[in-house]
């Protein structure tokens, strides 16, 4: 086509300007052809800061094997993925949490039809303190006191102080410190999750700081005695502490790995999701067939654990669907 179009040059240099834009539109074609294919061969995975970690091990390690593919990681939020898919700029939406029904009817409307969904693993959120904090398990009406304007969960007064903690001797050197609660930024999957889940869907209240991240979250509430926030369990390290959950008439629920088979009764456990453009009933495109099925294999599935998540079993014990490869 190079050829053509310089030949092309040579003849309609000085005919028409038809014919010289005929030129410029052959060799436009012609430069933009290498572009074309090679996005043909780049997988752009979108949303999730949450997963943005995980992914970013996956496609390093896939393109070890596959060094033909180009990889884009965009993890500006879960809220992000449903658009991106919509719009034909991303080959794999990442969420930390299910569509809502909004995104579900906006991507139909676009599309024409619902996409595929492939849940990866369980993550379960906890909500934390300073390492030193005297507090050692918290339940609904309490959160719902600390982080919502509208405590729906609760129906009591707003809780200002570390003294109106239930949980908090009136002794504590807590007692008179504010209590400042931390949370994530509207774009994140966590944020709405939380607000469904430990909010019963209230309001947030304005003095609630939002982070980008949960390794934000963490070291705040590592460096500051009066914060109170929520992070993956995966990002909880050993600066701060990880509050048991109290549910009525039930012992305290200490949130770990190890008690991973009983998060079906904790409010705050979820399933991550991968999410593609493709109707459940087509197969994907072959890159992203590729890349599902590396990442159900068992190095794949240990870095999901190493990751923080507990790895979704399917009927053949090798995790996550092939989403209808």
């Amino acid at each position: 086509m190079a050829d053509r179009c310089q030949h092309k040059a040579t003849e309609c240099w000085e005919q028409t300007p038809w014919k010289l834009l005929g030129y410029w539109l052959c060799l436009c074609l012609w430069a933009w052809i290498p572009t074309v294919e090679a996005k043909q061969n780049t997988l752009i995975i979108t949303g999730s800061d949450t997963l943005g970690g995980v992914v970013t091990a996956w496609t390093r390690a896939f393109q070890a094997s596959n060094p033909d593919v180009a990889v884009e990681i965009q993890a500006a939020g879960s809220a992000a993925a449903p658009t991106a898919l919509a719009e034909g700029t991303a080959n794999i939406g990442m969420m930390s949490r299910a569509m809502s029904d909004g995104e579900l009817a906006r991507f139909v409307a676009r599309r024409g039809h619902l996409p595929t969904a492939i849940a990866l693993g369980r993550d379960a959120l906890v909500i934390i303190v300073a390492k030193d904090n005297p507090l050692s398990a918290i339940d609904r009406s309490t959160v719902d006191r600390i982080w919502s304007s509208t405590r729906y969960c609760s129906g009591g007064a707003a809780i200002d102080n570390w003294g109106q903690v239930p949980g908090v001797a009136s002794a504590d050197r807590l007692t008179r410190v504010p209590v400042e609660p931390v949370g994530r930024t509207s774009i994140s999957g966590s944020y709405g999750f939380f607000k469904e889940r430990a909010l019963c869907d209230g309001d947030l209240a304005p003095h609630v700081a939002q982070l980008q991240g949960f390794a934000a979250i963490v070291d705040l509430v590592a460096s500051n005695p009066g914060a109170i926030g929520y992070a993956g369990l995966g990002f909880v390290d050993d600066r701060v502490k990880a509050l048991a959950w109290l549910q009525p008439s039930q012992p305290p629920m200490a949130v770990s790995y190890a008690t991973a088979d009983a998060w079906e009764r904790y409010p705050l456990a979820r399933t991550v999701m991968f999410y593609l453009a493709t109707p459940p009933d087509v197969a994907p495109g072959p890159l992203e067939c590729r890349f599902l099925a590396f990442i159900q294999e068992p190095q794949a599935q240990q870095t999901l654990r190493d990751h923080g998540f507990i790895p979704m079993a399917n009927t053949n014990n090798s995790g996550v669907t092939t989403g209808g490869c």
